[in-house]
């Protein structure tokens, strides 16, 4: 059996054009969703 993370609802609002737009969103969600990679693994 394989498992699966499945991210839904990265919110809009820190990309261009949203309320609360960040410098550089991609680099901040792929920083998130690493870390948060490594604690499920780490889970099982």
């Amino acid at each position: 059996m394989k498992n699966a993370l499945i991210v839904i609802d990265i919110q809009n609002d820190y990309f261009p054009g949203g309320s609360f737009p960040l410098e550089a969103p991609e680099t901040a969600v792929k920083v998130q969703l690493t870390r948060l990679k490594k604690r499920v693994r780490k889970a099982g």
